[in-house]
């Protein structure tokens, strides 16, 4: 009797141990479910959190599994291989205007990051003018270093403005310049930038600027146009790198490249307009035209539309191309050479550069087809640094005011339209420099390390 009670009181024991594990593992798993309702469902994003850890599992039903950016198959973080050939550059922004500008806002070149450091890296850089004073503000997350020359103040307060409603041309400081002029020098130094797929060993980005990098804007949409047409493209493709390749090589058969700006706008906050375009496709029919803005900015459209991280990178060529001549400076042309790139990201491979646009600007300039076939394989996941950068992303908002720019890759002067109000520049306009307003020089210093021959030497001959 006494061991039939022992077995009996032993079972209860184990069978009511087991129940309560149970219980406490459903009730961890609830907590859990709880704690982590809002993270976001993004494989990507989530990669964060696994990549370089001592687990990394994956879900049978992540859609990452068995791809490039699987993270049991991402090998462990290593630092990254610096360049040893970089070309350097000394440029020279001049403007003079005889528009009564209260302001002048220029893009500064791209402060290095940890990743932006391996292609890109500014040494020095001087500023000088008739301003009264001057300001730099950077943006984090687009990495932009805004400089702004104050050339007028509020004269609200001079008693000698006795009139308040006069025109906005009566009201500027009547001791004020009346030409404005502005000089910005800068050294920079750029490295050719290529993309090894074969290695899956870059640090993951931060989640934060990821989350950045996919939202929906009113120029570059990932709504539901956006969305459909990319997964029209991309059709069963799983991998995230081969997807952009899709979206990329589709964008090369469906688009044209216009020299004129009948499709960007060629006005401020008109240039790139991506939703634009959409909107006034047939889903049948689809056939994009633009420069540099719209066609890049397609792509990072797309890929952001099916939860691939992309951005736009605004900046401006500033030598001749070793690849082709239509890809870079012309002797005769030295204003108008902004130029608007784009990147995705991939785990394991970082921020991957793309220029879609310059393949199409090559076959507008009748490139041979065989060098257009090369020139859009090289072009996926490698930039020729003829070109340095300003910024990430678009919509920039000038800090103060309530101006946002579309593409901000050139100087842009602010007109008061009547300085009496408190707050200035919310009561103002934008406008444009002509080309005789603004010169810029660039000159390549030499090296023993980089032969600066203007011959196609890279890819052809």
């Amino acid at each position: 009797m006494k061991r039939r009670n022992f077995l009996i009181t032993t079972l209860a024991g184990v069978f009511s141990g087991k129940i309560f594990a149970q219980t406490n593992n459903n009730n961890n798993n609830n907590n859990n479910n709880t704690a982590t309702t809002n993270i976001e469902t993004n494989p990507i994003l989530n990669i964060y959190t696994t990549q370089n850890s001592a687990t990394k599992k994956t879900s049978k039903n992540n859609p990452l599994r068995g791809t490039s950016a699987d993270p049991r198959h991402l090998p462990p973080i290593s630092a990254p291989n610096v360049p040893t050939v970089w070309n350097t550059y000394d440029a020279n922004f001049e403007i003079k205007t005889n528009k009564k500008v209260s302001s002048i806002w220029i893009p500064l070149p791209m402060i290095q990051t940890i990743q932006s450091s391996l292609y890109q890296k500014l040494l020095t850089i001087e500023i000088a003018g008739n301003f009264k004073k001057q300001r730099i503000f950077n943006q984090y997350k687009n990495n932009y270093h805004i400089l702004n020359a104050v050339y007028y103040e509020n004269n609200k307060n001079n008693k000698n403005n006795k009139n308040n409603n006069k025109d906005a041309d009566d009201n500027y400081d009547s001791n004020a310049e009346k030409t404005a002029n502005l000089s910005l020098n800068f050294t920079i130094q750029t490295a050719d930038r290529h993309t090894d797929f074969s290695k899956r060993n870059v640090a993951p980005e931060r989640v934060d600027i990821l989350k950045y990098y996919l939202e929906n804007s009113a120029l570059i949409p990932n709504d539901t146009t956006a969305k459909n047409l990319a997964t029209k493209i991309v059709n069963r493709i799983k991998d995230p790198i081969a997807k952009a390749r899709a979206i990329f090589d589709w964008i090369v058969e469906n688009s044209t490249y216009e020299m004129e700006n009948s499709a960007e706008n060629n006005t401020i906050n008109e240039r790139g307009n991506v939703r634009k375009q959409l909107e006034n496709q047939s889903i049948n029919n689809y056939h994009f035209r633009g420069r540099s803005a719209d066609l890049n900015g397609l792509f990072v459209s797309l890929c952001r539309s099916i939860g691939i991280p992309a951005r736009s990178v605004c900046g401006q060529r500033i030598a001749k191309s070793k690849l082709l001549p239509c890809l870079g400076i012309q002797d005769d042309v030295r204003t108008d050479l902004q130029h608007t790139r784009a990147e995705f990201y991939s785990p394991g491979c970082g921020w991957i550069p793309i220029d879609v646009s310059d393949v199409k600007r090559a076959e507008y300039f009748k490139t041979p087809e065989l060098e257009l076939k090369m020139l859009q394989t090289l072009l996926f996941g490698f930039w020729e640094m003829n070109w340095f950068a300003f910024g990430f992303g678009n919509e920039v908002m000038l800090n103060n005011t309530n101006h946002k720019i579309a593409f901000f890759d050139k100087v842009i002067g602010e007109q008061i339209k009547n300085n009496t109000n408190n707050n200035l520049n919310n009561n103002s306009q934008l406008l444009n420099f002509d080309n005789n307003e603004i010169n810029i020089n660039t000159t390549q210093q030499y090296n023993n390390s980089n032969n600066n021959n203007n011959n196609n030497i890279l890819l052809f001959n």
